[in-house]
């Protein structure tokens, strides 16, 4: 019997399960997976995935989604917010609070604190204090907000705050340092500035600001301290008494940064013990009978870019005098930078005086350095300065003495004796000494002492109506003038009236590399009576005088030794002349000198001359020899090297 099994669209044989004719699950084909739910797939759970859970979705856990964790949202972290981060909140930072920004705190702000500002401070304000006020306005927490307080950053400065002389307008009204303040130690003082100058402690510091009347003592400074002004605005602190001393100082006092004035009979500073220091001080419109400005007796004293302007002696005794500064005693006085101007004295220095009046004591030492003197006038000697008693004064650095007057002598400077208290020495440096007058010495008179110049040395423009237009020497002063190769004195343009030279040597005198050239009136150089005047290195040209000698004038005894001088352009009269003037008959010997362009080189009228070596070219006459002069029947001899030149008759 044979069996017939029909099977429908399935394979018969042992190829059976490797094809399949019909889609498992479709209607033409039986369910055919091994689970027992109704769906396709091989698992026991009713959703058609192959994942066990109950879910729709591929991943194996029990919710909708199909990211891998357990919860419900769509991220892939596992906690139940929509963001990637591990917290619970619903930012998308990856801090633990609930807002955006990158701080731990809530507050929406970029700083850890839980106020709402952005400083870093816990209070609600937005300045960086720790305070808790609410006006951003009043950040100084003065009770003054802005614009009413001019500085909101500083407590001390608002409406109603005391000045205190800072250089700051601390009561915000617009002026700086008001007018009439002061202060002690930083402080606001209080009462009046006399009285607490007066009463001050040692090393005090006072601020001064604006105007101060001073009644009726001025400033007593018993004490060390200091004393500096402030400006009230533009203007300066200023000292004033009308009337008595302004200041007084009896202790090592810095003053600095003052106007000092009105002191009419009492003088504007009277230093008599300890140092007084003074910086940037004008010193102005004072009087007293001695040192108008400034009078330092037995004390020391250092100035350094003041200004002395108006000031005067009164005193009409020939001891007073310095209009605006008076020096005595065992003094050292130290001045730089400083300009003294416009000073008048009754008798002698118009503007400074020196002078030694006690022979026990030490003479005073002064130094002057970069300092000018202008228009200052003396009715006795010294129109700007007058050193004696055995002072010491020295000129260093820029010195310029100018347009200064003397009725007497020493139209800049005067050197005098003064009741055998010893003989002032005077350095003049490489001043400057130009436009000054006087009736002797235009610019420099020397009675008695030691004055000396140096290279750089310069004496301009100077006139007198007698002797010395440059500088007037007579017996008992000794003058050193010596320049040098490269920076030689300059003695040029001066007149003397009465045809006395420009440099009238009375004493024993040496003038080294100098030039002496185009002053007129009394012609270059006069030496006369007991002089012994040395010149080396000399060059005189272009002098004329109203008399004889353009070049150099001799007579009455006096010796000149020539050393390499040169005598040139000269063209009419003579250039070197010999006249006795008394019963001694002069002397010059020249020894390697030049003589050029001259209408006379040499004219010997009487005494005797030596030429050794010196060359003659070029003049007119070489040498005229006139024998008997005036009467006084002195026969002149010449000596000359026949080689080199020629006497003429």
């Amino acid at each position: 019997m044979v069996w017939a099994l029909a099977l429908a669209g399935c394979w018969i044989g042992g190829q059976a399960h490797e094809r399949r004719l019909c889609d498992i699950g479709s209607p033409d084909c039986p369910e055919t997976d091994a689970d027992t739910d109704a769906d396709a797939d091989t698992d026991s759970d009713a959703d058609a995935d192959t994942d066990s859970d109950a879910d729709t979705d591929a991943d194996s856990d029990t919710d909708s989604d199909t990211d891998a964790d357990t919860d419900s949202d769509a991220d892939t972290d596992s906690d139940a917010d929509t963001d990637s981060d591990a917290d619970t909140d619903a930012d998308t930072d990856s801090d633990a609070d609930t807002d955006s920004d990158t701080d731990t705190d809530s507050d929406a702000d970029t700083d850890s604190d839980a106020d709402m500002d952005t400083d870093t401070d816990a209070d609600t304000d937005s300045d960086t204090d720790t305070d808790t006020g609410v006006d951003p306005n009043d950040m100084d927490g003065d009770g003054y907000p802005t614009p009413a307080d001019c500085d909101d950053l500083d407590s001390a400065i608002h409406p109603g705050a005391i000045e205190i002389c800072s250089g700051v307008d601390e009561d915000c009204d617009g002026d700086v340092d008001e007018n009439g303040t002061f202060a002690i130690d930083g402080v606001p003082g209080s009462g009046t500035l006399g009285g607490a100058v007066f009463n001050a402690s040692a090393g005090m510091v006072f601020d001064i600001c604006g105007t101060h009347v001073l009644q009726p003592t001025g400033l007593q400074a018993y004490v060390p301290m200091t004393l500096q002004g402030h400006p009230v605005g533009a203007g300066p602190a200023t000292l004033t008494t009308g009337g008595s001393t302004v200041l007084a100082i009896q202790a090592d006092v810095t003053a600095r940064d003052l106007v000092i004035t009105g002191g009419t009979s009492g003088g504007g500073v009277v230093v008599t013990l300890g140092h007084a220091m003074l910086e940037r001080v004008t010193i102005s419109g004072n009087a007293a009978p001695s040192g108008g400005g400034l009078y330092v007796a037995d004390a020391d004293a250092t100035l350094v870019d003041c200004a002395f302007d108006a000031n005067s002696a009164t005193s009409m005794a020939p001891d007073d005098g310095g209009g605006h500064l008076y020096v005595s005693g065992n003094s050292m006085v130290d001045v730089t930078r400083t300009v003294f101007d416009s000073g008048i004295s009754a008798s002698q220095g118009g503007a400074a005086q020196i002078a030694r009046l006690v022979a026990a004591t030490a003479p005073p030492v002064v130094t002057f350095t970069d300092t000018t003197w202008r228009d200052n006038v003396a009715s006795g000697a010294g129109g700007a300065v007058y050193v004696r008693g055995g002072a010491q004064v020295s000129f260093l650095g820029t010195a310029l003495l100018q347009g200064n007057d003397a009725t007497f002598g020493g139209g800049a400077l005067q050197l005098a004796n003064q009741g055998g208290l010893g003989e002032p020495d005077v350095d003049l440096g490489r001043a400057e000494i130009a436009g000054n007058t006087a009736l002797e010495g235009g610019g420099v008179y020397c009675g008695r002492g030691n004055l000396v110049g140096g290279p750089g040395l310069s004496i301009h423009g100077n006139s007198s109506s007698g002797f010395g237009s440059a500088v007037r020497q007579v017996s008992g002063c000794t003058v050193l003038l010596a320049g040098s190769v490269a920076d030689p004195i300059d003695v040029y343009a001066n007149n003397a009236s009465a045809g006395g030279g420009a440099l009238s040597f009375g004493a024993n005198a040496t003038l080294s590399f100098a030039d002496v050239h185009a002053n007129t009136g009394g012609g270059g150089i006069l030496a006369a009576g007991a002089a012994t005047v040395n010149l080396s290195d000399v060059a005189l040209y272009g002098n004329v005088s109203g008399q004889v000698g353009h070049a150099v004038r001799q007579h009455s005894g006096a010796v000149v030794l020539a050393t390499s001088v040169s005598v040139s352009d000269h063209p009419t009269g003579t250039a070197w002349s010999l006249a006795n003037f008394g019963p001694n008959a002069p002397s010059a010997i020249l020894t390697s000198c030049t003589f050029d362009q001259n209408y006379v080189a040499v004219e010997v009228d009487a005494g005797n001359l030596e030429s050794v070596t010196s060359t003659w070219t070029g003049n007119t006459v070489d040498v005229r020899a006139t024998g008997d002069y005036s009467g006084y029947g002195v026969d002149a001899s010449f000596t000359c090297d026949p080689s080199l030149c020629t006497p003429s008759p």
